[in-house]
């Protein structure tokens, strides 16, 4: 990112980092389950015959309630008869027509589908069981103007286990004094670069959409997700998903997304004179987070990260590291110097403390080989250590300890080589190391120029 705010210094005024858009989700834990929920039944003494009617009194009891709260505000109720209608376009209307600066602003319900509950017949047990079903059902959107954090709203299903769902802008945390239990259903974190003028963005957007849809492949955006790739930098066969890029004409200017599942990096124009990088995150157990356990909360290892707001930290990390890692290709790509200018340097030995370091060959076999492996795409987040570039360059470990303390201090030779070139830095504290700005630079546009094609490169040359 560093090499973009470097190489557009002159037009940029500054950047803004943070959440632009959460969407909580408040989970009943006990009636989440059919398990929990048939031991909530027994403790209220209500039969399966009856559960019908009782879970209706219940859905009575939320949509009157909801209901009550804008009619004592003197609030409209709208009922949409199309689910997929804009709601937050519709509430901000009412808002303007009705001059509503703070406070609720209007109920809107439509039908949509839900997870819930249905009582069948076990024909082979002879009995009653409950079940959880796919099915359809009231929700309910509440729509108020928070003082601080503008217009947000509460989703809340009128069916058990009467699901809440939470959206707001900004980055205000809930307070933790709520009896659900809250997760992060979706999270989109914005990186905004503000230049001097729309005159300014318009003169190198159209070139940075260009080199984002051509050069930026389904590795490179397996990359910036923090996907695990194969030992040659490919995408892992056994990765059953799907990468996609797509380029899409919005209203307010052109929009480019890269998605690996159901996570995404985009990148467009907004209000003209700014440049926003977002990464959204609908699944976060495609990524990691190193914690413990709800029994064993000291027992921490990196572990798949959780919808649950105590890894809210974590996927704020995980999402700035993304838009750094996009923001800084395309500053690479966007290089005006040669890539002869900018990787020629590396090939001077130099003097560090003391001690001569040789310089890089990058485009042979040993040295381009070390700088992929600590380039990949699994490193970029957490970084990497020792032993994982010795798998990666010499295959599985060796079983003698003298074989494996020989390899160890090779590769440790080699990363201290990188590190005396500016490469790579360790982490603090930790055996982890991490690509420096300079580094990702170098990496960056070797993986462009080693997947360009020749033809085009000739006729230039011609």
């Amino acid at each position: 990112m560093n090499v973009f705010l470097q190489r557009h210094a002159a037009s940029v005024i500054g950047v803004l980092h943070g959440f632009d858009r959460l969407l909580f989700r408040g989970t009943q834990r006990l009636l989440a389950t059919a398990a929990g929920l048939m031991h909530y039944l027994w403790s209220a003494q209500v039969l399966l015959k009856n559960f019908g009617d009782w879970s209706q009194s219940l859905t009575e009891q939320v949509r009157s309630a909801s209901e009550q709260v804008m009619r004592d505000a003197n609030r409209p109720l709208i009922y949409l008869r199309d689910a997929s209608a804009s709601k937050e376009q519709m509430a901000r209307q009412i808002a303007r027509d009705d001059g509503i600066k703070t406070g609720p602003v209007c109920l809107l319900s439509s039908v949509e589908p839900c997870w819930s509950y249905e009582i069948h017949r076990s024909r082979s047990e002879r009995k009653l069981i409950l079940e959880p079903r796919y099915r359809k059902c009231l929700h309910l959107y509440h729509y108020r103007i928070h003082p601080q954090l503008g217009l947000m709203h509460a989703r809340v299903q009128t069916w058990l286990p009467f699901t809440m769902k939470l959206c707001l802008n900004g980055r205000e945390w809930l307070g933790r004094p709520l009896e659900c239990y809250w997760s992060v259903d979706q999270s989109e974190w914005a990186s905004d670069v503000m230049f001097k003028s729309p005159a300014a963005l318009a003169g190198i957007y159209p070139k940075l959409i260009r080199q984002g849809i051509t050069t930026l492949g389904s590795v490179e955006v397996m990359r910036f997700l923090g996907q695990r790739l194969t030992a040659t930098g490919q995408i892992n066969g056994h990765f059953a998903g799907e990468v996609v890029s797509d380029l899409r004409q919005r209203p307010e200017g052109m929009r480019l997304k890269h998605r690996v599942n159901a996570n995404s990096v985009k990148m467009y124009d907004k209000q003209g004179s700014v440049l926003r990088v977002e990464t959204t995150i609908n699944n976060p157990r495609d990524l990691k987070v190193f914690r413990g356990t709800e029994a064993e909360p000291q027992k921490k290892r990196w572990r798949p990260m959780r919808k649950g707001v105590a890894d809210l930290h974590r996927r704020a990390e995980v999402s700035q590291s993304s838009n750094e890692r996009y923001l800084g290709a395309l500053g690479a790509m966007d290089c005006q110097a040669s890539v002869g200018e900018v990787l020629e340097p590396l090939g001077q030995a130099i003097q560090v403390r003391g001690r001569r370091y040789r310089g890089l060959r990058v485009m042979e076999a040993e040295d381009g080989k070390l700088l992929a492996a600590v380039g990949r795409g699994e490193f970029a987040i957490n970084g990497f250590r020792n032993r994982d570039i010795r798998v990666l360059l010499m295959g599985a470990e060796a079983r003698g300890a003298e074989e494996k303390r020989r390899r160890s201090g090779r590769i440790s030779r080699r990363l201290a080589l990188l590190r005396a070139h500016g490469l790579i830095r360790r982490v603090s504290k930790t055996r982890r190391w991490m690509l420096t700005g300079k580094g990702q630079q170098v990496v960056t546009l070797l993986s462009v120029a080693k997947a360009a094609s020749a033809k085009p490169l000739m006729e230039k040359a011609a």
